[in-house]
C-alpha cells in the first residue's frame, strides 16, 4: 500500500490604505480593505496492490484512491464565506481476465485469455452479451500470409461479403464478432496481419495469443508458399514450447488452415494441390483448401472447416446464422421465414454481429496473456524450464 498526500496553501494578506484629506477645516478620512482569499489544495493518493494467486495464476490488480480537497476562504469586510469541494476517484487497473482451464482431451492446460466478468443477460444489448461470453466461448483467429495474397480480402467477404478491388497494404487490423447460438454467447477476434512483418517480435507475439490460424498464399506465386511453410513451423515451434503435456510436443493440436488463394487464376498457378496437402500431413487439426476473395469461391468453406477444427459451432458462419445490430435486443431469437433463408439456419435460430469500432487489445494485455502462457511450463519442473521457456524475441 502506498499513501501520498500533496497539500497546497495559498494566501493573500489583507491590505488596508487609510488616506485622511484635509480640505478647510473639514477633514475626509477614506478607507480602502483588500479582500483576504486564503485557497488550500489537498491531494492524497492511496494506492493499494493486491495479489491473487489462483491454482498457478497470478494475477494482480492495482487500485488507486485519488482524493482532492479544495477549500476557498473569501474575507469581504467583515463576512466570511467558506468553499468546500472535495472529489474522490477511483481507479481499478488490472490486466485481462485471465483463466485457466484443464482440457482433458488434449490433454494439456489451456490459457483462455479475453474471458468475461460475469455471465450474460438476455437483458443486455447483443454487442453486450458478446462481451460478457464465457472464456470457452472466446477465440482469437490470426491471418498470417505474405503481402498481396488476399488475407484482407478474405477477412472482408467474411465479415461483409465484400470485395474491393484497389490494393491498400495491411499494417494490422483487428475485427470481432459476436454470436448467439443455442441461447449461449460466443466472441470471435480477427486478427488481421501485415505481410511484410516489420516487427519480428510482435508476430512472435501473435504466434502465442492466438488459438487458431489461417495462412494464405497465392497459388500462383511460390514464394508466398515458402513463406506460409516457414509460418507454419514457427507456430508449432512456439505452440509445443508454450503447451503442456501433449504427447507430442513438435505437433501442438492448435486448429489451423492453409488457404491457397486466387484460385480463379488457374492459368498462373504454380503450387500444385499436392503440395500443401504433404506439407499438412500427419498434422492434427489441420486443413486444406483453395479459395478465389474476388469471386467469392469457397470463402464458407474456409471458416467452416476452421470452425469445425477448433470445436466451434459451425452457425459462427455468415450463411449460418442471422445478421443483427449490436444493440439488438431481444431474449426470443425467433424469426419469421424468409425467402431465401436455409432450412438448417432457421433450425438453428442463430444470429450474429460486428462490433463496431472496437479496440484491439493492448500490447500490455497481449503481454501478460504471453507470459501466463509461457511461464505454466515453469511450474511443473525444474527439469523442463528450458526445454519449455517461449520467449518473445
Amino acid at each position: 500500500m502506498g499513501i501520498t498526500t500533496v497539500s497546497i496553501t495559498v494566501s493573500i494578506i489583507t491590505i488596508t490604505i487609510t488616506v485622511t484629506i484635509i480640505v478647510g477645516i473639514t477633514t475626509v478620512t477614506l478607507t480602502v480593505s483588500i479582500t483576504t482569499v486564503s485557497i488550500t489544495v489537498s491531494i492524497t493518493t492511496v494506492t493499494i496492490t493486491v495479489t491473487i494467486i489462483v491454482s498457478i495464476t497470478t494475477v494482480t490488480i492495482t487500485v488507486s484512491i485519488t482524493t482532492i480537497t479544495i477549500t476557498v476562504t473569501i474575507i469581504v469586510g467583515i463576512t466570511t464565506v467558506t468553499i468546500t469541494v472535495s472529489i474522490t476517484t477511483v481507479v481499478l487497473h488490472r490486466p485481462w481476465s485471465l483463466a485457466l482451464t484443464d482440457d482433458a482431451e488434449s490433454e494439456s492446460l489451456k490459457c483462455l485469455c479475453w474471458t468475461s466478468r460475469s455471465s450474460s443477460s438476455p437483458d443486455m444489448a447483443f454487442a453486450e452479451q458478446g462481451e460478457y461470453a464465457p472464456e470457452s466461448n472466446c477465440r482469437r483467429l490470426v491471418v498470417l500470409g505474405s503481402s498481396k495474397v488476399g488475407k484482407t480480402a478474405i477477412v472482408s467477404r467474411f465479415l461483409t461479403n465484400k470485395f474491393e478491388e484497389n490494393y491498400t497494404p495491411t499494417i494490422e487490423d483487428f475485427h470481432r464478432k459476436i454470436y448467439k447460438i443455442r441461447g449461449d454467447a460466443y466472441r470471435l477476434d480477427i486478427l488481421d496481419t501485415s505481410g511484410n512483418h516489420p516487427f519480428p517480435a510482435m508476430r512472435r507475439l501473435s504466434f502465442i495469443t492466438g488459438d487458431l490460424f489461417m495462412l494464405v498464399f497465392n497459388i500462383g506465386n511460390r514464394e508466398s508458399f515458402e513463406e506460409v511453410t516457414r509460418l507454419r513451423q514457427q507456430i508449432i515451434e512456439c505452440k509445443s514450447q508454450c503447451k503442456l503435456g501433449t504427447s507430442n510436443r513438435k505437433l501442438a493440436n492448435t486448429p489451423m488452415i492453409l488457404v491457397g488463394n486466387k484460385c480463379d487464376k488457374e492459368k498462373d498457378r504454380v503450387i500444385d494441390p499436392s503440395e500443401p496437402h504433404a506439407l499438412i500431413a500427419g498434422q492434427p487439426n489441420a486443413d486444406y483448401i483453395e479459395s478465389s476473395a474476388k469471386k467469392n469461391i469457397n470463402i464458407e468453406d474456409i471458416f467452416v472447416r476452421l470452425f469445425r477444427l477448433a470445436k466451434l459451432p459451425t452457425e459462427m458462419s455468415p450463411a449460418l446464422h442471422r445478421r443483427v445490430t449490436p444493440s439488438f435486443i431481444n431474449n426470443s431469437l425467433a424469426t419469421t421465414n424468409k425467402k431465401g433463408v436455409s432450412i438448417r439456419r432457421k433450425m438453428s435460430d442463430a444470429c450474429g454481429a460486428i462490433t463496431p469500432n472496437v479496440r484491439r487489445p493492448s500490447i500490455r494485455t497481449d503481454l501478460l496473456v504471453a507470459q501466463t502462457r509461457t511461464n505454466i511450463t515453469s511450474m511443473v519442473g525444474a527439469s523442463n524450464v528450458r526445454e519449455s521457456k517461449c520467449c518473445i524475441q
